[in-house]
């Protein structure tokens, strides 16, 4: 008998770009890699462009939560990647999900990286049976108009490459039969 434990769900649909409209307060060159980015100011959906997005995560993620939940976007921005630009692995702390909507762009740069893959490079690299059968990194081939959701624990990265826009934002599920029962 087998039993794959220690699945890590992503979710992914098509989004129509027309209906995502984000004001972006500026663009500065930050994080390590310094790719050009909206992140880390205080950047605004539309509401109607939200209540679409919303609508359209909240699809994806019922099928799998079976709590009454209601979606709060914490953090929206935008990433251009001009010449050679990248993203260094990362996560997003303090949010449940994570999204990326592939704005422009011919095939996405994005990897995931396993939970487990610091452990596997470190102390079982030598045993190639754990890199077969457990994929320490996962490259999708997302194109223009997709949107890949994500537990925000996943770490990733972007490779480098050219002439790409992506809108990222964090989300987390507010409950709404605990925020009731909490104002009993």
């Amino acid at each position: 008998m087998k039993e794959n434990i220690f699945s890590t769900p992503i979710y992914y649909d098509k989004v129509d770009l027309n209906k995502i409209i984000i004001n972006n307060q500026k663009f500065e060159k930050t994080f390590d890699c310094e790719v050009i980015t909206s992140h880390n100011f205080k950047n605004t959906i539309e509401d109607k462009s939200f209540i679409y997005l919303k609508k359209k995560i909240k699809n994806l993620l019922e099928k799998d939560i079976d709590i009454n939940f209601d979606i709060i976007l914490t953090s929206i921005w935008e990433n251009k990647y001009i010449d050679n630009d990248y993203q260094e692995k990362h996560i997003h702390p303090d949010s449940h999900f994570s999204f990326i909507i592939y704005k422009e762009i011919d095939v996405s740069k994005t990897i995931f990286y396993s939970p487990h893959s610091k452990l596997l490079e470190t102390y079982f690299h030598k045993f190639p049976y754990f890199f077969k059968t457990m994929n320490p990194s996962f490259k999708p081939n997302f194109t223009k108009g997709d949107m890949v959701l994500f537990p925000s624990f996943l770490e990733h990265a972007v490779l480098k490459h050219s002439g790409s826009t992506t809108i990222s934002g964090n989300i987390i599920l507010k409950n709404y039969s605990a925020s009731t029962k909490s104002q009993d």
